[in-house]
């Protein structure tokens, strides 16, 4: 899948360039920021995967990592906030080509690991922490990572914040999650398998279907650590697949306000309803009603613009509003009062007389020129550029649609 997303930023790169001044810039940003995103982690091991732990206070993160970590690495308790910053777990053999990536996500404060050398987990500041700057972190982090474990507690998981802060607004990247019910030493067996199947409803409320839902005991009152060993096995399973479907699903939900941006009509029957237009309008220029023949021009561009909508449109919409002022400028230009003056005509031996002199040859050629220059090239080049606009970005979707298929 690696060389099909590599493939897509050509595509990307295209559409974006023939959108400028088709499509606003508030819906080419998100396209451009995942673009980024994705050349950033593209350029570091696909063979390591970058997870992280996240959840509320008081939910187990800390303790989960230090267990996965082996020793007591990261700060644990139940007071606001424990995990001020975040913290990796760094493979010690795949430290120094993971380093650029994490400088990059802010990720300073890592702890070497001898163990699971496919597996840099971050442990996140809580999403519920007090602190604004904590839950900034989480949700600047968030987007740059391959998988996230959310890790909730028998008391807390069913936390508003959690499912409709994070959970529901990120349903899309639901195959790169897995939970974890943590503290299950505190339940009986079946208390568990209730709180689990509530955990789950849950979930589907918030549009996550079939979830993983794990239950550990990172720090029980008694005896070690339960739970790790299936939470590793997990996690181990995403690795190669689960990087490229993140990025797949980034490029999914960032396109997609790309994909209706272009507007409605293309414009495309614009050349015969001008020609129609122009030909009127020449004809009323010739009869001397300039006023109605530049409202006419204005009442076809107006009408135009509004089935193409968008940047397109409003871009119509000013060539539209000088339309009357061209009409004037160009209808002027015809019949000056020296072409009806009389010229002497000469015969050889008479006294000369005089002959009415015709106007000049050309007029209307001349006001449909100057229109064609003024009104008709500039809506065709707007037109032309919103259809290679559209052309990219379908080109862009069918791609997408091509690769999800085949990745599905």
């Amino acid at each position: 899948m690696r060389d099909a997303i590599i493939g897509l930023l050509p595509m990307i790169d295209q559409a974006l360039a023939d959108c400028v001044g088709v499509v606003e810039e508030r819906a080419l940003e998100p396209v451009a920021h995942i673009r980024n995103r994705m050349m950033a982690r593209l350029a570091y091991p696909d063979d390591v995967l970058l997870a992280a732990l996240a959840g509320g206070t008081g939910s187990g993160k800390s303790s989960l990592f230090n267990a996965v970590a082996g020793e007591d690495v990261a700060s644990t308790g139940g007071v606001r906030p424990t995990t001020a910053h975040p913290q990796a777990l760094v493979p010690m053999s795949r430290a120094a080509a993971l380093a650029g990536y994490l400088d990059q996500i802010g990720v300073d404060d890592r702890v070497p690991s001898r163990g699971n050398e496919w597996l840099c987990l971050i442990d996140l500041p809580d999403t519920d922490s007090v602190e604004v700057d904590h839950r900034l972190r989480v949700d600047s982090l968030l987007p740059r990572l391959d998988c996230v474990v959310w890790v909730v507690d028998p008391e807390k998981y069913r936390d508003a914040a959690l499912h409709h802060g994070y959970l529901a607004p990120m349903a899309a990247y639901q195959s790169q999650f897995i939970f974890v019910l943590n503290q299950s030493d505190r339940l009986r067996d079946e208390e568990m398998s209730m709180v689990k199947a509530d955990l789950v409803a849950a979930l589907a409320e918030d549009g996550i279907d079939d979830p993983v839902v794990l239950d550990t005991a990172a720090q029980p009152l008694a005896g070690p650590s339960l739970g790790i060993d299936a939470l590793l096995i997990h996690l181990q399973q995403k690795l190669g697949r689960s990087v490229y479907e993140k990025l797949l699903v980034d490029l999914r939900t960032g396109s997609s306000s790309l994909m209706k941006a272009p507007g409605g009509g293309s414009g495309a029957e614009f050349g015969p309803r001008w020609d129609r237009v122009l030909a009127e309008t020449i004809a009323r220029v010739d009869a001397g009603d300039l006023s109605g023949a530049g409202q006419q021009v204005a009442a076809l561009l107006e009408e135009i613009a509004g089935e193409i909508g968008g940047e397109p449109g409003r871009s119509i919409q000013a060539i539209a509003a000088q339309a009357p002022a061209s009409v004037l400028a160009a209808g002027s230009s015809l019949s000056p009062p020296a072409a009806t003056k009389p010229r002497p005509r000469w015969r050889w031996g008479r006294r000369a007389t005089t002959a009415p002199v015709p106007p000049p040859d050309g007029g209307s050629a001349r006001v449909r020129a100057a229109l064609e220059t003024e009104v008709g090239d500039p809506v065709r080049a707007i037109l032309a550029k919103k259809a290679r606009a559209q052309a990219s970005i379908s080109e862009l979707a069918l791609a997408l649609n091509d690769l999800t298929r085949r990745s599905g």
